[in-house]
């Protein structure tokens, strides 16, 4: 009688779960059709414009592609929360964008076609993502066909696609001193990107641990690079509490 009770203990928690599961349906997987439709609108319209690395599974809601992109100052990981209520992926506008180096890449620089700016903003030398001055332009050039990245000392503009898109690099500064060396602080220039090229990357993970998703992204030119952040705000903007901690492979294994 106790082994009977037992199965239909089991059978009625097997059947509570597939109810919730009815309820909030499990989301479906991100396809690489859906994603190239996205990221086609969000790149420079050149074809090639990216090289899709990885497209990972859905964690907690929400999916990361890495890519390598074949111009400066575009993200290499893209986000897309699942919206429950309309069954379909909605892209964030916040990207990252992993690893920095000194050097010249392989990516196309838009200052060089003539097609981007860099600008400062009146009284302000450091920036800050969400500061009501860096927000203003942001809004700013968005309605007039922008996008806008800030940087630590400046800010990048340069044409939008038809999408839209910022990466928040206003820890660069300090990240490429630690990464590259003191170079950063004494020869170059702190109000131009020319000086902040993208590697690409070669090992990356997505996950969600402890209450909080984890970016992990190993790039060509040896740099390792975590990003940890809680989740996406309500308007499906930006990355909530994000810690950006970066670092060489060789000090992070001696570590």
């Amino acid at each position: 009688m106790r082994r009977i009770k037992i199965f239909f203990g089991i059978l009625l928690l097997s059947l509570f779960t597939l109810v919730a599961y009815a309820n909030d349906e499990i989301p479906i997987s991100l396809d690489e059709e859906r994603v190239r439709a996205e990221l086609d609108l969000l790149f420079p319209a050149t074809e090639p414009a990216y090289e899709i690395i990885d497209i990972t599974n859905i964690v907690n809601n929400i999916a990361a592609v890495f890519v390598n992109p074949y111009f400066r100052d575009c993200p290499n990981v893209i986000f897309f929360k699942y919206d429950h209520d309309a069954k379909d992926y909605k892209r964030v506008f916040e990207g990252l964008c992993i690893g920095i180096q000194d050097g010249p890449s392989d990516k196309t620089d838009l200052h060089t076609l003539g097609l981007a700016i860099d600008m400062l903003i009146q009284n302000l030398d450091t920036y800050d993502l969400k500061s009501a001055s860096v927000q203003e332009v942001m809004e700013i050039g968005n309605n007039h066909g922008f996008i806008v990245i800030p940087y630590q000392n400046f800010l990048h503009l340069h044409p939008a696609n038809v999408e839209y898109f910022t990466i928040d690099k206003t820890g660069y500064h300090d990240f490429a001193v630690k990464l590259i060396g003191s170079a950063y602080e004494e020869f170059y220039p702190k109000d131009t990107c020319v000086m902040f090229d993208t590697p690409n990357l070669v090992k990356t993970h997505f996950d969600y641990v402890d209450g909080q998703y984890v970016v992990m992204g190993e790039t060509d030119n040896n740099q390792l690079w975590i990003v940890i952040f809680e989740g996406v705000d309500n308007e499906n903007r930006y990355l909530v509490n994000k810690t950006i901690v970066v670092d060489s492979v060789k000090e992070a294994i001696e570590e």
